[in-house]
Parts: C-alpha cells; structure tokens; sequence
C-alpha cells in the first residue's frame, strides 16, 4: 500500500502542472474502458467528460460533469482517477 500512495502523491504533482488545453486518461480492463476529459467548454469553464464502455463496440456511454472552478475540476477529476487505478484495478493505458 505504501507503494501507491508514493505513486498518488507524484500523479498528484503531475496534475497541478495542468496547462489550459486540459487532461485525456484511458483506462482498460478485460473488455472494458473507461475515458477521462478535463477540459474547457466554449463558456470558459472546466468540464469533467467522462465515457465508458465495451472495447470494440459502439455501445457505451458518455457523461458530463461541470465544475464551478479550476481547482475543484482537478481536484474531482483527481478522484475519479484514483477510484478507476485502485478501487476497480483499470489500467492506464
């Protein structure tokens, strides 16, 4: 366990060097994936994308998440990733 929360803590480094054009993560597992998109709509404000399923195949679903500032977007955005690598074991592919 001490070996992932060393590698949480430089991701989490990582992601405060965010520029402006966002962030894109895929992750897999079996036959499943899983897209995660930080980015800025057209409004200025920062949009968590997020899209899911079966490799392969053209079922699957896409959500929206707004955030109301920079910090809270990553912050989120940090939270969904950690769940994807740790809780349901995804790749990052």
């Amino acid at each position: 366990m001490i070996s992932l929360m060393g590698y949480w803590k430089r991701w989490v480094l990582n992601m405060s060097k965010l520029s402006s054009r966002g962030q894109y993560l895929r992750f897999e597992k079996g036959t499943r994936y899983y897209t995660l998109v930080l980015d800025k709509d057209l409004f200025g404000d920062w949009v968590i994308t997020k899209a899911n399923g079966r490799i392969n195949s053209r079922l699957g679903q896409i959500k929206n998440e707004c955030c109301f500032s920079y910090k809270n977007a990553v912050s989120r955005f940090q939270e969904l990733v950690w769940h994807r690598q740790f809780k349901k074991n995804y790749k990052v592919i």
